[in-house]
C-alpha cells in the first residue's frame, strides 16, 4: 500500500517482518491509515479486536498531547523546571477545574503578589521609648531586697583598696533582678574540723578553717558549701583580708555524739582549816557513727582567777588525755580558762576524756551562810 501524506504505514498482519512497529506515530500529526477490513464472516469479533488495537496504538499520542499541555516535550531524561521544585508555591486545582485535578501546579503569579500584599507589615520603632522603658526596668533592682547575707562592697571592703579583674567577659541581664556572675578564681586553703563545747551544747558542729594566702581580700557575702557532689548549705562569710584566717560553720553533724558528766566535791583544807577546797571532776564521752575517722576538738573551761585576787588558786590535777590551751585564730576573741582536747575517734568506736581541777578559797573569802566563789 502506498504511503499517504509522508506518514509511514503499518504492515499487514499477514506480512512477514522482523521489526515491531507498534506505537509508531505520524510526524505530521496525522493518524496512520487503517488496513482494509478483510472480507468474510466473524465481523463482530474482528471489530472488537480492531477497537482494542486502535486504543493501544493511540496511547503514545495521548501521553504526548498531555505533556504538551503541561509544557513538557514528552521526551525522557529531562529535569523538571525550577518552578516545579518550589513546593511551597505548588497548588492543587480547585474543584471547578476537574480536568486539572490530580496534579500540583505552580501558583499563578498574580496570586503570589496578592498574598505578599496581604501579609505586608509596616513597623515603626520609637527608640527613645524603648530605651526609657529598659532604663526603668533596670533601675527597679534598687527597690528589691539584696540576696541573703550579701553585703554592699562599700561596707565589706573595710580599709582595702583592691581591683578584681574578670577572667572572661560576661553578659548581665538588665531585667530588674539580682544576678550572680563569676569574676575570677582564687586558691584558698581549707581544713575541715569538728568542734564541740559540751558545757554549753552537747552537739558536734562541722566547721571549715579558711586561710586566704592570696594578695586579694575576700569580701563578705554568701558561700555555697558542697561535700563532694552534694550541696550542703549556704553560709555567710565575713570579709577575709590577705593572710587572714576564718572559721566557717557548716551545721550539726548528727553522726557524732557527745555526753558530758560532772561531779563536784567540797572540803576544808589548810593547816588550821582556814580554806575551802572545791574539786571539779569532768568526764566527756565521744561516739563516732560515721564511716570514717573523725578528729574532734572538744573545748572545756576551768576556773579563771582575776589578777586582783591572787590568793585564789586553781590547780589542774589530772587530765587524760592531755589537753592544751588554744591559740585563737585571727578575728576570734580569746576565752579565759579555755582548754581543748583534740582527739581522733575511729569509725564506729568511742573515746573518753577525763579532767580534774581544784579551786582553793582562803578564809577571807568566806561569808556567813556559805562561800563566796569567784
Amino acid at each position: 500500500m502506498a504511503p499517504r501524506g509522508g506518514m509511514p504505514l503499518r504492515r499487514a498482519s499477514g506480512a512477514p517482518s522482523d521489526r515491531s512497529v507498534t506505537g509508531e506515530v505520524s510526524v505530521g500529526g496525522e493518524r496512520p491509515m487503517k488496513e482494509a477490513s478483510p472480507k468474510g464472516g466473524g465481523g463482530m469479533e474482528r471489530a472488537k479486536k480492531r477497537k482494542a488495537y486502535d486504543e493501544f496504538e493511540g496511547a503514545p499520542m495521548a501521553d504526548m498531547s498531555m505533556d504538551q499541555e503541561e509544557g513538557g516535550s514528552g521526551a525522557t531524561g529531562l529535569e523538571p523546571a525550577d518552578g516545579l521544585l518550589d513546593y511551597d508555591s505548588l497548588t492543587l486545582a480547585p474543584p471547578g477545574a476537574p480536568s486539572q485535578r490530580g496534579r500540583l501546579r505552580p501558583r499563578p503569579a498574580h496570586v503570589t503578589q496578592a498574598m505578599f500584599a496581604l501579609t505586608a507589615v509596616s513597623v515603626r520603632v520609637d527608640v527613645l521609648s524603648i530605651v526609657a522603658q529598659a532604663t526603668l526596668t533596670a533601675n527597679a533592682v534598687h527597690g528589691l531586697p539584696p540576696p541573703t547575707w550579701s553585703v554592699p562592697p562599700r561596707e565589706s571592703a573595710r580599709y582595702f583598696d583592691a581591683r578584681f579583674d574578670a577572667e572572661a567577659s560576661t553578659d548581665v541581664p538588665s531585667d530588674g533582678a539580682w544576678h550572680t556572675v563569676p569574676m575570677l578564681t582564687l586558691p584558698v586553703e581549707l581544713k575541715a574540723e569538728y568542734v564541740c563545747v559540751p558545757s554549753v551544747e552537747p552537739r558536734v558542729f562541722r566547721t571549715v578553717r579558711l586561710d586566704n594566702p592570696t594578695p586579694h581580700p575576700l569580701l563578705a557575702g554568701p558561700v555555697d558549701v558542697t561535700l563532694e557532689d552534694e550541696f550542703l548549705m549556704t553560709s555567710p562569710l565575713p570579709t577575709l583580708g590577705p593572710g587572714e584566717t576564718q572559721r566557717l560553720g557548716l551545721g550539726v553533724e548528727e553522726a557524732l555524739q557527745v555526753a558530758r558528766n560532772t561531779r563536784f566535791d567540797e572540803a576544808t583544807g589548810g593547816m588550821f582549816g582556814n580554806s575551802t577546797v572545791l574539786t571539779h571532776h569532768v568526764t566527756v564521752d565521744v561516739a563516732n557513727h560515721l564511716s570514717r575517722p573523725a578528729v574532734i576538738a572538744i573545748s572545756e573551761r576551768v576556773g579563771a582567777v582575776p589578777e586582783s585576787q591572787k590568793d585564789i588558786k586553781v590547780e589542774e590535777t589530772e587530765v587524760v588525755p592531755p589537753w592544751h590551751k588554744p591559740t585563737p585564730i585571727p578575728g576570734e576573741a580569746a576565752v579565759e580558762g579555755e582548754r581543748v582536747w583534740r582527739v581522733s575517734v575511729p569509725a564506729g568506736e568511742k573515746r573518753s576524756m577525763k579532767a580534774t581541777w581544784i579551786v582553793k578559797l582562803p578564809a577571807s573569802k568566806m561569808l556567813l551562810g556559805g562561800n563566796r566563789r569567784t
